[in-house]
């Protein structure tokens, strides 16, 4: 390749430093100050300003040219890199196009690793094994671990329902979903819900008042999973309670 040509340039100067600039106030405040026709402070910060607002003038008309400047010079320079700008963005689209394609190879080789369906079902995705950088047997090893944890949130879970005599299926289906320790606390509601339910009612003959009490309606909004749903449909029906879905 052609050597790289290096543009060179030499910042325009002011006809004057910024000592003289300086030097020369200095010399226009004195004269200011020994002015005898400014008799006055008013007066005399006037003519002070007059100077300030010249110079700050002179100051703001010099920099609008050199950002004029500037910015031509960067237009220079994009038109003359314009075909080496196409050219990057022509491969950076091929190079797009091969990491896609080598995503999709990966992706492949990844969903065809033991337990890869289980494990993305609860965690997901990692998009940190699409880089190169990471093997499959790291992947493997880190849907394995997965997997590890998935068995001990389904036995804490089993446990747990089994404990509270309800069916660990629905409950188990939930991972993913929700954290262990939330599932958790489901079945423990559901456990209650189904046991103040089915808590023996008071016997009808305790006394008249009771024997002809009138029935009632109230709303009670309920939260549970469907297996306990149907268990407190079947009490409902069995105990006379008449319900409906608002």
């Amino acid at each position: 390749m052609s050597d790289i040509v290096k543009l060179n340039f030499t910042p325009p100067k002011i006809d004057f430093t910024k000592e003289q600039l300086k030097e020369r106030i200095e010399v226009l405040v004195e004269e200011l100050k020994n002015d005898t026709t400014l008799d006055t402070n008013d007066s005399l910060r006037k003519e002070a300003r007059k100077v300030i607002k010249h110079y700050e003038e002179e100051r703001k008309t010099i920099t609008r040219q050199l950002d004029g400047a500037k910015k031509s010079f960067m237009e220079d320079v994009k038109f003359g890199l314009a075909p080496m700008l196409e050219l990057d963005e022509e491969l950076s689209k091929e190079i797009d196009k091969e990491e896609q394609l080598r995503k999709d190879d990966k992706l492949k080789e990844i969903e065809a690793l033991e337990n890869y369906d289980r494990y993305v079902a609860v965690f997901g995705f990692d998009d940190k094994w699409y880089n190169k950088g990471t093997s499959l047997d790291n992947i493997s090893a880190a849907i394995q671990n997965g997997i590890d944890q998935i068995e001990e949130h389904e036995k804490t879970i089993s446990l747990t329902a089994h404990s509270h005599n309800l069916k660990e299926t629905e409950y188990i289906d939930m991972l993913g979903q929700k954290s262990v320790g939330d599932i958790v606390s489901q079945i423990i509601r559901d456990a209650e819900l189904i046991k103040q339910a089915s808590e023996p009612q008071e016997r009808e003959n305790t006394t008249p008042q009771e024997t002809n009490e009138k029935r009632a309606t109230f709303n009670l909004k309920l939260t549970a999973t469907k297996s306990a749903r149907e268990r407190l449909k079947v009490y409902m029906s069995e105990n006379n309670i008449d319900w409906e879905v608002i």
